[in-house]
């Protein structure tokens, strides 16, 4: 993988606040709510559940490219 998902397009899930890709079979899941410090809401939970689903199902037609954002100490 070639810096997580800087340059795969990804795909939006529980209204954006979480990006899921794949590269070379690898799912990536970046958690995009930085605002909340990334904290798990219902929303994303059920989001992370659709994630896994689409990645079991083979579901790859991610169409959007995003900027890494990281938040932390």
């Amino acid at each position: 993988m070639d810096g997580f998902t800087r340059d795969m397009p990804s795909r939006e899930y529980a209204g954006g606040k979480m990006l899921a890709a794949k590269d070379d079979g690898v799912g990536v899941v970046t958690f995009n709510q930085p605002e909340k410090h990334n904290a798990m809401s219902v929303e994303m939970w059920l989001g992370l559940a659709e994630i896994l689903d689409d990645y079991r199902e083979g579901r790859t037609a991610f169409r959007e490219k995003r900027q890494p954002q990281f938040v932390g100490h």
